[in-house]
């Protein structure tokens, strides 16, 4: 009896379309005509749905024996097929398949690497008055995180940037009970000063006001403080209301 080869009616290349025609010659199927034309590629859904079902393939085309054998004793009665099993199995991550060159496949399982956090949290444990069109500069009394040495409380309104660090970003908030309205400023730079964050609300009663950075470059040495500057006389909320943070993106 002759072997035949099979040849698929769907389309073999994604990117191309058109009718595939095939005869039956000598005992085998031929093809006589490909899909020439490029037709709409396929959605990163569809790819990647694509992309999970032919890992799934390989998963069990090269299973062990002992985990073939496995499958088939658990779809005994099921209704299921013993590629069923496997297929399900992979996608739980039952098995790790070792395929012929030694190394293990295994479904694709997105986890987060071991981060070391690098940079400082700083707030008030008291309340701070401000006086009305004063910019004051915030004197922080606790260090939540310092993993450098940021912040010394001889000089708490400052924090110093550490030997090592290239890039940085920095953010503070403040929340202040105002009862009536105001501008209100939130700055983040150096002391001489340098704004290298600021926010501006004009007219705000009760407000929680935050400033950022963004990436920025710095050299060991520099000093960063928080300066608020309101419209109206106001009291500075102490704890999580209030804070000045930092986070270290670039070190050497």
């Amino acid at each position: 009896m002759a072997k035949t080869r099979l040849v698929p009616n769907h389309q073999l290349t994604p990117a191309l379309r058109g009718a595939l025609v095939r005869y039956y010659s000598r005992g085998q199927w031929l093809a006589q005509s490909w899909p020439k034309k490029r037709g709409t590629p396929k959605s990163l859904k569809v790819q990647n749905q694509n992309n999970w079902f032919r890992d799934m393939v390989q998963l069990m085309k090269y299973a062990p024996e002992r985990q073939q054998v496995i499958a088939r004793q658990m779809a005994e009665k099921t209704g299921k097929y013993p590629h069923d099993i496997m297929m399900m199995a992979a996608a739980g991550n039952v098995y790790d398949i070792i395929l012929p060159d030694g190394s293990t496949l295994e479904p694709y399982k997105p986890k987060v690497e071991k981060i070391t956090m690098q940079g400082f949290r700083l707030r008030r444990t008291t309340p701070l008055n401000l006086a009305a069109g004063a910019t004051t500069p915030i004197p922080w009394e606790i260090a939540d995180i310092d993993t450098a040495g940021f912040w010394d409380i001889s000089n708490p309104t400052q924090i110093t940037i550490p030997t090592g660090v290239n890039a940085i970003f920095l953010h503070s908030q403040w929340l202040g009970p105002i009862t009536a309205a105001a501008y209100n400023y939130i700055f983040i730079g150096t002391p001489t000063p340098t704004y290298y964050g600021v926010t501006y609300f004009p007219t705000t009663t009760g407000i929680r006001n935050s400033a950022s950075t963004g990436v920025i470059s710095v050299a060991p040495g520099l000093p960063f403080e928080v300066s608020l500057l309101s419209g109206v006389a106001q009291t500075l909320t102490p704890n999580q209301g209030s804070n000045f943070s930092g986070f270290v993106l670039d070190a050497s």
